[in-house]
This record gives C-alpha cells, structure tokens and sequence, in this order.
C-alpha cells in the first residue's frame, strides 16, 4: 500500500457499468429481507444484524492538507457529498459519526447494493474536477457480516475490523471486496464489472485469511502495486 503522502495520479477511466439507478424512497420501507435473510432494524435510517459496508479513505491526504489546505478543504466536501449521493442512488447510510478523518463508512441492507455503489463512487470520483492540483482517489472496501448498533449508533464487531483492515490494504482508485461481499453480492453487478480474485491475504491482526477480490468496472483502471 502506498505511504499517505504518495499521491498515485495515473489516469484512472471511468464508464457506465453498473445497474440502472432505482427509487429509494419507498424501497427502504419496503425492504424486509436482504440478500442474506430477514433484516433487523435499529432506527428508520440504519440497517442491523447482517450489514454490508463500503468504507472509504482517501489517497495522499496529509500532503494535500500540508499543499493545499483550502482546495482540499473543498476537496474533502465535495467527496462527502458523492458518497451521500452515492448512498441515496444505491438505498444506503453514511454513518457520519463512524468515519475519521477523511474516511467514511456506509451502510447497505443488501451486499449487491454495497458492490454497485462503490463501483458508482469511483466512477463519479474519477469524472470529478477537482479544486487541488492532483486527482483525489479514493480507496474503497467491500465486506459483510453481522455486527450491532451501541448505544451512540455505532456499528461495532469483527466485521468491522476486518472491514477496516480491508481498506488498509487498498490503493487509490481500487475496489478490494471480501470473498463473502462478493459472493453475496455479485449478481447485482452488470456485465462489464470485472472481479479479479486476488486469493487469501492476512490482514493485520485477523486470524484467518480473509479472501480478497478486486472489483474493476469496465474501462477503469486494473492494475495496481501489491496488497
């Protein structure tokens, strides 16, 4: 993975390869069973029991705060809005007390959604002009599994972790989805989308290998240096 302060600015290409955009509004209520079996609720806003999360952390950060401090400023926001837009196309959450610093994490009843919206955000990021000299790129993880709400709405567990550590591992520009997000999810990905098994990685501080699996949209850019 690269060091923070290296900013990767290798042209990234985007195309329209994921699923039509669908109503939200009344599919969120209607929703009683996800791709992996009922759902719990916790509030009107947020999935529990078996969540799938996209999580997201930007490339190279810290020297464009050190550079450029206002055109990331509005960097930053601008990137906060396409994860909201993102969220509202694809029937998910932005937990905005979960994420730090620059990272985000969203919430989806449904792993197929996770995998369509984080093909969606980094399509739209890498069409975006952006005030700062470089490119912003995201990295963005994919995974699911069970995890709780505590009393101040955040998403704890091991699936957290390993969502986290997920993330890590990733490069700006890049999709890393688990073997379980993608098994779930897959079928909502129209053709086009590529998955690249990347074979079992130790994440730090994880027991067990975790199954890694890129996910590319057509065009978009395929490779990239080792986990």
């Amino acid at each position: 993975m690269l060091a923070d302060d290296q900013v990767d600015s290798t042209d990234v290409r985007c195309d329209a390869m994921l699923s039509p955009s669908r109503s939200v509004g009344a599919g969120r209520a209607q929703r009683e069973v996800d791709d992996h079996g009922p759902m719990q609720t916790a509030s009107p806003s947020m999935p529990a029991g078996i969540v799938a999360f996209v999580l997201t952390d930007l490339e190279g950060s810290t020297g464009r705060w050190e550079r450029a401090p206002a055109a990331m400023a509005d960097d930053l926001a601008r990137h906060l809005s396409i994860v909201d837009e993102v969220c509202e196309r694809w029937a998910g959450w932005r937990a905005p007390e979960q994420g730090a610093g620059d990272s985000t994490v969203s919430a989806f009843a449904r792993a197929s959604d996770a995998l369509a919206a984080a093909v969606d955000l980094q399509q739209v990021m890498c069409s975006e002009v952006w005030a700062g000299p470089e490119p912003l790129l995201a990295r963005a993880a994919v995974h699911a599994g069970e995890v709780h709400l505590d009393d101040t709405g955040r998403y704890q567990g091991p699936t957290m972790n390993r969502a986290g550590r997920l993330l890590q591992a990733g490069h700006g520009g890049q999709i890393l989805a688990s073997s379980t997000a993608v098994e779930l999810g897959r079928a909502g990905l129209r053709d086009g989308v590529e998955l690249i098994d990347l074979g079992p990685h130790r994440l730090r501080g994880i027991d067990e290998p975790v199954g890694i699996v890129q996910v590319t949209p057509g065009s978009h850019r395929k490779t990239f240096p080792p986990l």
